[in-house]
């Protein structure tokens, strides 16, 4: 009963900490990990006396175990039992059974990714071969495949801090490593001679606290011991068994051998053009690191009454905090668990379930599949920035699924979203201190709260959007309404085009000041539903067509029409108004300017007219003096500000905030009648609305201005 309750103890520990890691840890993290346990020609591979494992061990697949292997570590099939013969093994932990199955990727995207260098084979007739040479750095040779070894330099490197190197073919490796290294090959890598790190023992041990280098060693095929003399060649070990340098191989490092096996060459068989002595003992495996393979390999045979070899696995601790490069948490492509930091490289696939990362920041042309129905919790600040040309994709890994982010950042957290397409109705849950979304399309349901700025967006499932302070919402297209909350006290819902809400086009729960202009809000059941005690600013907005009514509990304000917006194609989701349009010119005239230079159009596309010119800022009356506004408006960095004067004048512009104090000024001079530009970058001002005033004579204007960050 004691040992029963010890082992239930040992096993608790085991499950939280290993049981849910094996899905998406690097491989690294388990001293021997395998996903299919028989040989590719189906024969058994059976853990037997005196295998020794003192890492987490881990198969796919059905654990062959026979006489007395000891297993000092966790160990966990993702089969719901073991195979056994004549077995009587030691377990320092209770095995663990049925567990989710580790993934193996089809190729190391990641080491691809960041190799420098990467080395060509030419179409495979070229063999590479690494030399690691200590304090001397790396050697990286190439002589034509299927001849001799020959020293023909391709590239000498220094000691590696954490370098990747990528070779595309086979590659034969060997040598003293100083530094951190990883070494990747889309063909088969041959170990020629000991891999092991400077400062280890003669049989690969050291201080795991005290050893800085790293090694990895990674192949898209077979990882083989190669048939060298200094591998024990033609039964080395029974040559001369003292002398390590005439058999056995030393290696320090993280094996995988992502799509074969970790195994030996020439093996003996009948067929081989290699036929060594009988028996062909070739010394031990001196190995302390870790082995993943995707097929269980052979390092001993019965060939000639014995070839190969005999093994000594050690765990290399290290791997299961930091394993070297290319092989740290997510480099597999899979996000899983808590992290402080994590930034997905450019143009990647990842894939992400049950995570808690603090900061997330995602470059462009990444694709990030979701899975679960809460993959990803973001604890402070998530940045995601695409590009036209390779936008950020968020999708479900499972058709038909709804998953949901969540960001629930505390002050001065950050949400920066530009160019993200959230696919299939994921859903985001957004809160923070300060949030900038921009040239973005959700296609789930969107509930937001912080200081936010959303512009040139599309929503198509229900969006509720709640500030206490600042709140800037323009030119977005709302396909199921939006909902307005919190008590912001500068919110701005400038030239959007909302339809389709099942309850309101517009629904405003609370606000403390609130301008509702230049909108179009159609074919909703409700138009503008105000259930706060104050009304909002309105006016200039298209509101029509709506069920019940159009406005409840507020009025339309100046400027505001009635009538069919004349949509190119709503039902297709292209809400960009035809020229036979009322919204067209039909905007605030004190509002920014189209791009195209006319008066403001209503909605979330303006009408582009072929002989605009807002390069220009031709004056709508050349006898007038004006103040044409600002091109582009809203904008990131800097604006072109124009004006015209009918004779020479003294002219003065100032830019005031929307409470009316003075923040600088751009004009104040004798200008000469004509138009005029002045180019505006306001590198000390937030982001928000601001007033230009223009004064020359008795003439006086004010235009609005957008200030994006």
């Amino acid at each position: 009963m004691i040992q029963m309750m010890r082992s239930f103890v040992m096993l608790i520990p085991f499950v939280l900490i290993y049981g849910q890691m094996s899905l998406a840890e690097p491989l690294t993290y388990y001293q021997f990990v395998t996903n299919i346990e028989p040989s590719v020609r189906g024969e058994i591979i059976w853990f037997w006396t005196p295998d020794t494992f003192y890492g987490p061990v881990h198969s796919n697949d059905y654990i062959a175990l026979k006489y007395s292997p000891q297993f000092y570590g966790p160990i966990s099939t993702a089969r719901e039992r073991f195979r056994e013969s004549q077995a009587n093994p030691y377990f320092q932990f209770s095995p663990v059974f049925n567990t989710p199955p580790v993934e193996f990727p089809q190729f190391l995207q990641s080491l691809r990714n960041q190799a420098t260098p990467w080395v060509p084979s030419q179409n495979g007739q070229k063999m590479t071969w690494i030399k690691m040479r200590g304090d001397h750095g790396i050697d990286i040779y190439q002589y034509p495949h299927g001849t001799p070894r020959a020293d023909s330099l391709f590239e000498h490197l220094p000691v590696p801090d954490d370098q990747i190197i990528f070779v595309d073919g086979d590659v034969e490796v060997e040598g003293t490593l100083v530094g951190t290294l990883s070494i990747g090959s889309s063909g088969n890598m041959y170990l020629l001679d000991n891999c092991v790190y400077e400062g280890a023992s003669e049989t690969g041990g050291f201080e795991e606290d005290e050893m800085d280098h790293k090694l990895g060693l990674a192949s898209e095929q077979n990882i083989y011991i190669a048939n060298t003399m200094r591998n024990g060649r033609a039964n080395g070990w029974e040559r001369n068994w003292r002398n390590l340098d005439q058999h056995s191989i030393v290696i320090t490092a993280a094996l995988v051998a992502l799509n074969e096996s970790f195994t030996f060459e020439h093996q003996n068989f009948h067929w081989e053009r290699y036929q060594g002595p009988t028996p062909d003992e070739r010394g031990y495996i001196y190995l302390k690191g870790s082995i993943a393979q995707y097929r269980h390999g052979y390092i001993h045979r019965s060939n000639h009454s014995g070839t190969g070899y005999s093994k000594s696995y050690r765990y290399d601790r290290r791997f299961r905090r930091n394993g070297p490069p290319g092989f740290m948490p997510g480099d597999n492509g899979i996000y899983e668990g808590r992290h402080d930091r994590v930034e997905l490289q450019q143009r990647w696939s990842y894939r992400i379930r049950n995570a808690n990362i603090g900061t997330l920041i995602v470059n462009p042309g990444v694709v990030i599949d979701f899975e679960g129905e809460q993959p990803l919790v973001v604890r402070d600040s998530l940045i995601m920035r695409g590009t036209d040309e390779f936008p950020i994709i968020i999708r479900p890994k499972i058709p038909g699924d709804r998953p949901l982010i969540r960001v629930a950042g505390g002050g001065r957290s950050l949400i920066d979203i530009d160019r993200v397409i959230f696919e299939a109705s994921t859903e985001t849950q957004f809160r923070c201190d300060s949030m900038k979304v921009i040239n973005s399309e959700f296609n789930g349901q969107a509930i937001w709260e912080g200081n936010i700025q959303v512009s040139r967006c599309r929503f198509s499932g229900e969006t509720s959007l709640s500030s206490w302070n600042q709140l800037l919402v323009s030119h977005n297209v709302f396909e199921n309404g939006l909902t307005i909350a919190g008590d912001t006290q500068g919110g701005h819902i400038l030239n959007n085009t909302i339809t389709g809400g099942l309850r309101s086009g517009l629904y405003l729960r609370r606000f403390r000041n609130l301008v509702v202009e230049n909108n179009i809000i159609a074919f909703s059941r409700f138009g503008v539903n105000n259930h706060h005690f104050a009304e909002p600013n309105m006016g200039y907005n298209n509101v029509f067509g709506n069920g019940v009514d159009d406005y409840v509990d507020c009025r339309s304000g100046e400027g505001s029409i009635s009538l069919n917006p004349d949509f190119v194609d709503s039902r297709r989701g292209n809400y960009h108004i035809t020229e036979e349009s009322p919204c067209i010119n039909a905007g605030n005239p004190d509002s920014p300017r189209d791009p195209d230079g006319t008066r403001a159009d209503i909605g979330a596309f303006y009408f582009d007219h072929p002989n605009g010119a807002p390069e220009n800022f031709a004056p709508t009356n050349a006898e007038c003096f004006e103040l044409r506004g600002a091109y582009p408006n809203p904008f990131n960095s800097s604006t072109t500000i124009g004006y015209y004067l009918p004779v020479k004048s003294h002219v003065t512009i100032r830019v005031f905030d929307l409470a009316g104090r003075l923040q600088m000024r751009l004009v104040e001079r004798e200008s000469n009648s004509g138009s005029h530009n002045i180019e505006w970058t306001p590198e000390s001002l937030s982001a928000g609305m601001y007033l230009l005033q223009m004064q020359a004579g008795e003439y006086s204007s004010i235009r609005k201005v957008m200030l994006l960050k």
